[in-house]
């Protein structure tokens, strides 16, 4: 399922209100807020709009005010906020490495995380917790980023987590240890990932079928994203927002749940399609995108 992000839509995983898509074609397609919405950060950083000479990406990724995008030349493009929402300066825009040996990336609140083409790790942005200092290695398959926390998945099949568990983040100063670092699952058989902003979601292969398996999550479990994972053992691909998840099944069809405290209104879980014809999915703080067979993308 991995490869599929070539082609799928990659969107925003934390605060956030707009998505981003790159189609077969090398163009990115951009909606939603272009700007900061809190209180103290009302400024417009563009992160919905595409970049100027808008071709050649193969992936894109969105973090909070800021995007990412992969080139087929192996280079890396971010635009938007190079801050946080207290003014401080993060660089998750300007800090973007040169080079063409890049072939996956992955946008976290305030930092990025890519794989490059010998399969190491580079990170850049909010570094305050750890989160974009890159572990060593040149093993990493797949990558997911989070608020103060990175994932990678690695060719052995096992997870590598970094950053720190604290959940304080200026918004709830609770500073619990949520557990989304060190209470990373220490097995193997893992085949796909997604971080959310202070939870982990990874699939893990039932044997039978090495390309589908379980949902095992860890970190905070915040309005049932851990404790209402669905049962199954045919999920393909997973997603994460801020306290809710989403998955594929290999049949096609769709899987949310989390989102107790805020469903009612926006209907990131009960609006869920019930037809079963996706091979893609994404997942923003309160809102979903998931992609049809034929291309088409629905949200």
């Amino acid at each position: 399922m991995h490869t599929k992000k070539i082609l799928i839509i990659c969107i925003t995983l934390m605060l956030a209100a707009c998505s981003l898509a790159a189609d077969p074609q090398g163009s990115i397609t951009g909606w939603g807020s272009n700007d900061g919405f809190l209180e103290h950060s009302l400024d417009t950083y563009n992160q919905a709009m595409p970049p100027d000479g808008n071709d050649y990406f193969v992936a894109v990724d969105a973090g909070r005010w800021h995007s990412i995008a992969l080139k087929s030349d192996g280079s890396l493009l971010a635009w938007g906020a190079d801050d946080n929402e207290f003014d401080e300066i993060t660089n998750q825009v300007t800090d973007t490495p040169d080079g063409n040996d890049f072939i996956d990336i992955a946008a976290g609140y305030y930092h990025n995380v890519a794989i490059k083409s010998d399969f190491g790790l580079a990170a850049w942005g909010d570094d305050y917790y750890g989160q974009a200092t890159a572990p060593s290695g040149n093993d990493f398959i797949a990558i997911a980023a989070g608020l103060f926390h990175s994932l990678a998945l690695k060719s052995d099949s096992t997870l590598l987590a970094w950053g720190v568990d604290d959940s304080t983040d200026g918004i709830e100063e609770d500073g619990d240890d949520e557990g989304q670092v060190t209470a990373m699952p220490t097995g193997s058989g893992y085949i796909a990932i997604a971080a959310g902003k202070k939870f982990n979601l990874a699939i893990q292969s039932a044997g039978d079928d090495p390309n589908s398996g379980w949902i095992d999550g860890w970190g905070k479990d915040w309005q049932g994203t851990l404790a209402d994972i669905p049962d199954g053992n045919d999920f393909v691909a997973v997603a994460a927002g801020v306290a809710h998840g989403l998955a594929l099944r290999s049949d096609g069809t769709l899987e949310a749940w989390g989102g107790s405290n805020t469903d009612a209104f926006y209907h990131h879980v009960s609006g869920t399609p019930t037809d079963g014809d996706y091979i893609a999915v994404a997942a923003g703080e309160y809102h979903n995108v998931a992609m049809r067979e034929d291309g088409s993308i629905v949200a």
